[in-house]
């Protein structure tokens, strides 16, 4: 070989190993509790503990205790790919991901599994997309069986294969994490997130009184794990359970008994309820009269949601339907408000499970 070429070849492997010659990467960890641990190297994962250097010390973390690994001096593709992830587009986090090279195998192994999240994201209502999805999370889950986010993995193959249309496949994953005794060694976020899962399980098998039980199991699981969000999400899905199963005055009864509350995330909720029941009357009675009624309902969830999260999302795509509904041509200002409605969905609740119907509302 050609000594100048050899020359070439060594300065540029040099440059590319130079950040980990001459100091360790300066990763943070992020924990449960909000605190984080800065300027450490992540050594290990385990589903038990997250091993870190510190200085010359050498701790394990529960992985209980740890909610999330950022890396020090991250590729650049992975950077973008959360990025794109976090403002909704699924589809370029996909690719990112998978342009993700790294001489850490932890930092790859990371990409991919973040890749399985975006693909999971990206599938929407294409059922062949989640079908690919699923599989890739299971394989995903073979290659790293004793990863601390294993769970989260489990979790996000469940999702898939519910999107897919296998539900008796996603009963069965979940209850890895939720076994029907409800015992679980899981974290109490992750018990939370995977009731809450099996609760969309039952209801798009159109058992509801099961997935109103799931549901229920969720927000009181949620609330011991200090989830505000997805608490009020699972109560929310209560009760639309309720009036799927009951008829709308059972759903409505329950919403009403939330805006008697004295949490004001309670009540955006009972009134995200209310109106977005009040609309679907409206529809299926073709009263113009009782969209405006929900339309009522519907901004004081707005109003008073202090979460930002599954009540205002529900009450913004409703509106935006509502808006839609009034709307007497394609110029017509309730279309263009409408769209800001929906779009709001998109931009501040990407991963809430209102964001595909406003997609869908926003490409009829």
């Amino acid at each position: 070989m050609n000594p100048r070429r050899c020359s070439l070849v060594a300065f540029v492997g040099l440059a590319v190993a130079a950040p980990l010659l001459g100091q360790r990467p300066t990763d943070v960890v992020h924990k449960v509790d909000g605190s984080r641990l800065r300027g450490v190297e992540v050594q290990q994962f385990r589903n038990d503990a997250v091993r870190i250097r510190r200085g010359t010390e050498t701790l394990d973390l529960a992985a209980a205790s740890v909610a999330d690994v950022e890396w020090g001096q991250p590729p650049e593709s992975m950077q973008r790919g959360l990025l794109a992830l976090r403002r909704g587009d699924a589809r370029s986090a996909v690719q990112l991901f998978g342009d993700v090279q790294s001489l850490r195998p932890l930092v790859v192994a990371d990409a991919t599994f973040h890749q399985v999240a975006a693909a999971v994201a990206a599938s929407g209502s294409d059922r062949d997309a989640a079908a690919t999805a699923a599989r890739h999370a299971h394989a995903w889950l073979e290659a790293h069986r004793d990863h601390f986010r294993s769970g989260d993995a489990t979790l996000l193959a469940a999702r898939a294969e519910r999107l897919a249309g296998f539900p008796a496949a996603a009963m069965a994953t979940l209850r890895r994490l939720v076994p029907v005794d409800g015992r679980t060694t899981c974290p109490p976020r992750l018990a939370a997130q995977a009731t809450f899962e099996l609760g969309l399980v039952a209801s798009a098998a159109g058992d509801h009184a099961v997935a109103g039980g799931h549901f229920h199991d969720a927000a009181q699981r949620a609330e011991r794990a200090g989830l505000p969000e997805l608490a009020m999400a699972a109560r929310a899905a209560e009760g639309e359970s309720l009036a799927a199963g009951q008829g709308h005055d059972a759903g409505a009864a329950f919403f009403r008994e939330l805006t008697r509350s004295q949490d004001a995330a309670a009540r955006a909720t009972g009134h995200a309820g209310l109106g977005a029941l009040a609309y679907q009357a409206a529809v299926a009675g073709d009263d113009a009269a009782k969209v405006r009624t929900a339309q009522v309902e519907l901004a004081r969830a707005l109003v008073l949601d202090p979460l930002d999260g599954d009540a205002t999302a529900k009450a913004e795509l409703h509106q935006g339907l509502a808006l839609l509904r009034l709307a007497t041509s394609r110029d017509d200002d309730h279309r263009r408000r409408a769209f800001t409605c929906l779009q709001r969905v998109l931009d501040r609740h990407p991963s809430s499970r209102w964001a595909p119907l406003a997609r869908e509302a926003m490409t009829r």
